[in-house]
Parts: structure tokens; C-alpha cells; sequence
């Protein structure tokens, strides 16, 4: 059972998108007595899938797209962790914020916490990324109460683009001065480009692309109804008005691992 968080780290992440690299800095360690964590919660995304026929769910399927972060900790005052998150400017003096449409920077984040058996455990979400700067409010403390700031992060937790791992669990709540790998876990998994799309019966083809882990697995396509919609090597061709699902499969070890597309056909003259 979890008691409590007992660190917060987080790591620059500099992916390479033409070589298909990945690197992390080493983890930075957020004082406890400054900026430590206070709580946070985890909440996983991802759209259930349901295609219906005669008011009957005929398919259905859930896709994982990582986790909705909300980090809260004690203060504000680690203006570098802002910098690293926000993309936000540090001097001598102090924090400044730019208005741009620089995109935020990425980064894995190191959770601790300790649990009932002493061992404790650490959670590391290997891709994340802020969705929104955090609200700063105060105001006049009365009757000699502190007024504590409590800053809260959202933070999206995604698949890293090199192979979809999204976060990984490990006993023991030691400071990593790495960011650790899975090891002896082959990672398997297929990943389209659109997850729905809206086409019409005189509008031509559409074209999925599936990127897949191996990158040597062989991808086949699928469609579940060819009256709706048909597909050969990714390429979608409608048929008829109403819904389908095409899904791509690859086929590791004997498990066949999916990801689908919601179709939807529209008739026209």
C-alpha cells in the first residue's frame, strides 16, 4: 500500500527524429523542502472504441494513449524545473516568460513514494510534456496562518516515439542517477497515424500508416465491413455509406498486437 511521496525527478528527454534515438540527461532531483512533491494523480487516456449495427456493439476497442499527469508541489520557487518544463528563461535575478510558439519540451518524470512494506516504489513516465502553464494566486495572510502556494502542473505522459513505452514501475525508492530501461521485456507495438477518419462514396482513397515496433513485423490489414470500406496495404477505399473499423495487426511470439481507425462513409450523388 502507497503512504506517501517521498521524491520528484525529472529528466530532459532529446529525441532524434532521423535517427530514431532517444536520450535522457541525468535526473534532477526537486528539493523537498522547496519544491517537493505534494500529491499527484495519474489518469489514463484513452478513447473506447465501439462500432454499432442494429443498436448491438458488434466491436470494440480501447486505445492507450498514455496518462494525464496533475503534479502538485509545495512551491514555485525551483524556477529551473520551470525552465525545463515551460521553456521559460533563468538569470541571476530570477524567471522570465516569453509569450511564443515554442513547443513545450519533453521530459521523463521520477516518482518515489513509500509504501507499507518499506520497500517503496518509483514510478518513471518516459515522455512527458506540460499541457498549460500552471495558475499562480495569493493573497494576505490573516490571524499569523501561513498561506502555503500549491502550483499544479497538467502534464501529458505519452508513448516515447522510439517504442511506445509509456511508464515503469520498480520496487525501492533510491535516488536513479540514470533513467532506467525495462530489461529482458521485447517491446511490441502498432501505432496509426489517424484514429478516425470521415470519408464520402465519391471522395477517392485514404491512406493509413502504421509504425510498428519491431520495425521488421508485417502489418495486415483489415476491414470490418467490406460493404463500407476496403483496405489493402493501408490504403482505404469506400464502398458504401455507414461505419466500419480497419484495423492493423502484427502477429510477435504467437500475440497479435492491433490498433484501428473508426471509418465513416457518407453517400454522395
Amino acid at each position: 500500500m502507497k503512504k506517501g511521496i517521498t521524491a520528484i525527478a525529472y529528466a530532459k528527454a532529446h529525441y532524434n527524429k532521423q535517427a530514431g534515438t532517444l536520450s535522457y540527461d541525468t535526473p534532477r532531483y526537486l528539493p523537498s523542502a522547496v519544491a517537493g512533491g505534494r500529491e499527484y494523480s495519474a489518469t489514463p487516456r484513452g478513447d473506447s472504441q465501439k462500432v454499432y449495427a442494429d443498436s448491438i456493439a458488434i466491436y470494440g476497442d480501447t486505445i492507450n494513449d498514455g496518462y494525464d499527469l496533475d503534479l502538485t508541489l509545495l512551491s514555485t520557487f525551483d524556477n529551473q524545473f520551470r525552465a525545463d518544463l515551460l521553456n521559460e528563461v533563468v538569470d541571476d535575478s530570477g524567471i522570465a516568460e516569453y509569450a511564443n510558439a515554442t513547443e513545450f519540451p519533453y521530459i521523463a518524470i521520477i516518482i518515489s513514494e513509500d509504501t507499507s512494506d518499506g520497500v517503496g516504489l518509483t514510478s518513471i513516465y518516459y515522455y512527458c510534456q506540460a499541457a498549460g502553464r500552471p495558475s499562480d494566486s495569493g493573497k494576505t495572510a490573516e490571524s499569523g496562518n501561513f498561506d502555503f502556494e500549491f502550483p499544479q502542473y497538467p502534464i501529458v505522459a505519452s508513448a516515447r516515439p522510439t517504442d511506445r513505452l509509456v511508464r515503469y514501475q520498480i520496487p525501492g525508492k533510491e535516488q536513479l542517477t540514470t533513467i532506467p530501461e525495462p530489461t529482458g521485456i521485447q517491446a511490441v507495438s502498432v501505432d496509426l497515424d489517424k484514429h478516425k477518419l470521415n470519408m464520402t462514396t465519391t471522395g477517392g482513397t485514404a491512406a493509413l500508416t502504421a509504425t510498428v515496433v519491431p520495425e521488421n513485423a508485417e502489418v495486415t490489414w483489415t476491414t470490418g465491413s467490406s460493404s463500407v470500406a476496403s483496405v489493402s496495404g493501408g490504403v482505404i477505399t469506400p464502398e458504401g455509406a455507414g461505419n466500419t473499423i480497419i484495423t492493423a495487426s502484427i502477429t510477435v511470439d504467437g500475440v497479435t498486437y492491433t490498433d484501428t481507425c473508426t471509418v465513416i462513409v457518407t453517400a454522395l450523388a
